[in-house]
C-alpha cells in the first residue's frame, strides 16, 4: 500500500512541477490575476484562501500551485489512511483527467479544482460510510462556491436514517469552518466588506453566454444572420438580450429537477443522484463557466469505468470536454465577436451533451 502511496505521490509531484515550470503563462490569466488582488468578487473562505497565498514569499502564480500541490497531497494523504487502496490513485488521476479533458489552464488557474477534490472525497466517504466527513468536505465546497451546497440534499436523503444526526454534526463543522475562520483571520469589517461587494457584483450577473440558454438564443440569432448583444458584468460575458425572466425560469427549472431527484434518491443510488444532480443545476444554471465542469466530468468519467454504458458516457464526457475547449480557450475571441456560426453550433452540442449525460447517469445500473 505503501509502495501505491508513493508512487501517486510522485505524479503529483509531476503534475506540480509542470505547472511551476508554466507559473509565468499561468500568471497572466485573469483569474489568477483577480485572486492576487482580493477585491471580495468571491466568498469569504475562498478570499481568506487568496490572502494566505499573498503572505508567501513568492510570486502569486507560483503560491498558488504550491497551494493546489498541498490541497493534492492532503486529498491523497486522506484517501491512503480513510479509504481503501483502489482510491490512492485517483487522486493524481481526477487531476490528470480535469487537465485532459478541459485544458491545463481551466484546471491548475481556477480554484474550481479545490471544488473537484472536495466532490470527490464526499463521494468516497459517503461510500465508506463516513457520513460526518462526507458532510463536511461538500459543506467547505458550498462555502467556496455556493452551487455546491444544494446537493448536500442529496447526501442526506441518501444517508440511513439512523445516520443522519452525523450528516447534521458534518454539516454545523463545515460551516463553522467556512464562517469563523475567514472571520478570525480576515477581521470582521473586512469580511463584511467582501460579503457586501460579493452581493453587490452578483446582483448584477446577467446569463452567460455559454450557457444553455444564451447558446439557443445565439443560434437562433446567428441563424438569420443576426449577432446576440454581449455586455460585461462581473467579469463575466453574458447575454445582453436575455433578462430576469430567463434566470427565473432556470431557478424554477434547477429546483423542479432537485425535487424530482430527491424523491427519487434512495441509500444504494447516492452515486447515480449525485452526480446528475450536479451535472442538472450546471446545465440548466444562468451562470455556465468552462471551469464549473471541473467540478465532476473527471470523477464521473472514473465512476463510469465500472457502469453499464461506461463507452457512451465516456464518449459523452470526452465531447463535452474537446466542445469546451474549443470555445475556451482556443476560439473564444471568435465566439463572443460571433464571427462564425460553428464556433455556437459547437457550444450547443456541448450544451445538448450535457443532458445527453444526466440519461446515461439515470440509465446506468
Amino acid at each position: 500500500m505503501k509502495t501505491h502511496l508513493s508512487r501517486a505521490g510522485l505524479l503529483i509531484l509531476a503534475i506540480i512541477v509542470t505547472a511551476l515550470l508554466q507559473a509565468d503563462t499561468l500568471a497572466n490569466v485573469q483569474d489568477i490575476r483577480v485572486y492576487q488582488e482580493m477585491n471580495g468578487v468571491y466568498p469569504p473562505l475562498a478570499t481568506l484562501l487568496f490572502f494566505l497565498i499573498n503572505t508567501l514569499p513568492s510570486t502569486f502564480a507560483e503560491g498558488w500551485i504550491l497551494f493546489l500541490g498541498l490541497a493534492l497531497l492532503l486529498t491523497l494523504f486522506y484517501t491512503h489512511k480513510y479509504l481503501d487502496e483502489k482510491n490512492t490513485y485517483a487522486v493524481p488521476a481526477i487531476a490528470i483527467l480535469s487537465i485532459f479533458l478541459l485544458g491545463f489552464q481551466i484546471t491548475m488557474a481556477r480554484y474550481d479544482v479545490l471544488i473537484l477534490l472536495l466532490m470527490f472525497l464526499t463521494w468516497k466517504a459517503f461510500e465508506k460510510k463516513r457520513f460526518r466527513d462526507s458532510a463536511i468536505f461538500l459543506t467547505v465546497a458550498g462555502g467556496l462556491k455556493l452551487l455546491p451546497i444544494i446537493v448536500l440534499s442529496i447526501l442526506w436523503k441518501s444517508t440511513p436514517k439512523k445516520n443522519r444526526d452525523a450528516i447534521l454534526h458534518g454539516f454545523l463543522i463545515g460551516l463553522g469552518i467556512t464562517i469563523i475562520l475567514p472571520f478570525a483571520l480576515l477581521g470582521e469589517g473586512f469580511v463584511e466588506q467582501n460579503i457586501q461587494t460579493l452581493l453587490s457584483e452578483h446582483a448584477g450577473r446577467g446569463v452567460q453566454i455559454e450557457s444553455v440558454w444564451s447558446g439557443l438564443h445565439m443560434l437562433g440569432q446567428n441563424l438569420i444572420g443576426e449577432k446576440s448583444i454581449i455586455s460585461v458584468e462581473a467579469l463575466a460575458w453574458d447575454n445582453a438580450q436575455l433578462g430576469r425572466e430567463v434566470q427565473l425560469l432556470a431557478i424554477f427549472l434547477l429546483f423542479a429537477g432537485l425535487i424530482q431527484i430527491f424523491t427519487r434518491t434512495k441509500p444504494k443510488s447516492f452515486e447515480k443522484n449525485f452526480f446528475m444532480m450536479i451535472v442538472w443545476m450546471l446545465a440548466v444554471s444562468p451562470v455556465l463557466s468552462p471551469q464549473y465542469l471541473v467540478w465532476v466530468l473527471p470523477l464521473i468519467l472514473l465512476w463510469a469505468l465500472d457502469q453499464k454504458h461506461a463507452r457512451n458516457i465516456i464518449i459523452c464526457i470526452v465531447v463535452i470536454g474537446a466542445a469546451t475547449q474549443w470555445i475556451f480557450p482556443l476560439h473564444y475571441r471568435e465566439f463572443v465577436l460571433q464571427t462564425s456560426i460553428l464556433n455556437t453550433m459547437i457550444l450547443n452540442m456541448r450544451n445538448i451533451a450535457l443532458f445527453v449525460l444526466i440519461g446515461l447517469i439515470y440509465k446506468s445500473r
